[in-house]
């Protein structure tokens, strides 16, 4: 069949009651006005309860339940299909008070099908070929896969025998069934992937805010990637960070960051990094967000 999956959005780590999994949403970009399919997969290390799975078409302002009647459990790996069409702007989120840990989120865009399986074509090749075959191009010493076709050439040669054009390659003899295009892959893949999320949360002095350390995700030796720390809290204090869980870097110099203002700081990581926070005071976060900027 003619399927194409093109790649849309990847997630992973903790994320809140109803907080979105993309910053940014996903639009499906069909072009033409086609209608598609958005491919789900999730693997979580948290389990989800029935209908706490939830999509949205529009942005957010309606959410659908996706896991209908059934949980998800740790550990196991779900696929959904869900409609798509052009110009919906596509999201994800969990509505269980207790949030999740999601291992691993891939989100596609595939066209919706409209071509039939090559089995069902029938295309009749006489033999030897005619010169109105039409190969992709189609020079006079024409070639297939550089064997040469036994053809015999009327003379004159008439005016149509080698269009600038064609609409009907030649492979192997046979007219290819999977010609219908759907333009180049679009750039769907979001800027920015959260990998911590934390709104109105009481923390201690000096201590590590994320549970686990955070390494970048989809990365490989050599790979580096941007942390892009957001982060606002209700006291005046200095907030550090660590690549290695050992040793902290102030953010700011070192001086106060104000109370119940928005500061923002980027962070070259390493693949294999450990990342975590610290405040030197104890505060309650009014949000914090850390995105992974691919």
């Amino acid at each position: 069949m003619a399927w194409h999956l093109y790649a849309r959005g990847t997630a992973s780590g903790v994320y809140l009651q109803n907080v979105p999994f993309f910053p940014t949403n996903l639009k499906a970009e069909l072009r033409w006005g086609f209608n598609g399919i958005w491919n789900v997969s999730i693997i979580t290390n948290t389990n989800i309860g029935s209908q706490q799975l939830q999509y949205t078409l529009d942005g957010g302002i309606n959410w659908y339940p996706i896991n209908q009647g059934q949980s998800i459990q740790s550990g196991d790996e779900r696929i959904f299909n869900i409609k798509a069409e052009d110009k919906e702007l596509f999201n994800m989120r969990v509505a269980s008070g207790a949030g999740v840990t999601i291992a691993r989120l891939l989100v596609s865009i595939a066209p919706q099908d409209i071509q039939r399986p090559q089995a069902d074509i029938s295309v009749n090749v006489p033999s030897p070929l005619p010169v109105d075959i039409c190969p992709v191009n189609c020079p006079i010493d024409v070639n297939i896969l550089n064997q040469p076709i036994q053809v015999t050439w009327p003379t004159p040669l008439p005016v149509d025998i080698c269009p600038i054009s064609c609409d009907v390659p030649v492979i192997n003899g046979s007219v290819s069934p999977l010609q219908v295009a759907f333009a180049p892959p679009p750039v769907g893949t979001p800027n920015g992937v959260i990998i911590l999320s934390k709104t109105g949360t009481a923390e201690l002095a000096n201590t590590d805010i994320s549970g686990v350390d955070l390494s970048p995700s989809g990365t490989s030796p050599g790979d580096a990637v941007i942390f892009r720390i957001e982060w606002s809290a209700d006291q005046v204090g200095v907030l550090s960070a660590t690549l290695d869980s050992t040793n902290f870097v102030e953010f700011n110099n070192g001086a106060n960051l104000r109370a119940n203002s928005i500061h923002l700081f980027d962070m070259v990581v390493e693949h294999g990094d450990l990342f975590n926070l610290r405040f030197n005071k104890a505060t309650n976060i009014v949000f914090l967000r850390v995105l992974q900027v691919l």
